[in-house]
């Protein structure tokens, strides 16, 4: 249980950081947007370690750049499912 706990938390931990970074009007994410994620995870881990609060480990990065993907790509979805159901209604309406 303590792992799957982990592993979601790592994951969710940096997804609003990947909804934030994804530039909904160009519908794509930058490379450089994963980069700034996989950094600021990496940037926490650190302190982590310099702190002794929590312990730095890499799986904790991976995840949490997993997450910033996550996030990107639940968003690629939904836009385009809205886009193309959109397009479905206006179909349904010409009948």
């Amino acid at each position: 249980m303590i792992t799957v706990m982990n592993l979601g938390g790592n994951v969710l931990a940096l997804m609003l950081f990947g909804f934030s970074q994804t530039d909904n009007r160009q519908k794509k994410m930058r490379f450089q947007d994963l980069i700034q994620g996989c950094l600021f995870s990496l940037m926490v881990e650190v302190i982590q370690l310099l702190t002794n609060v929590g312990s730095f480990d890499v799986d904790d990065i991976i995840l949490n750049t997993l997450g910033v993907f996550l996030a990107y790509y639940f968003l690629f979805c939904l836009n385009y499912h809205m886009e193309t159901g959109n397009e479905f209604l206006e179909n349904r309406n010409s009948f």
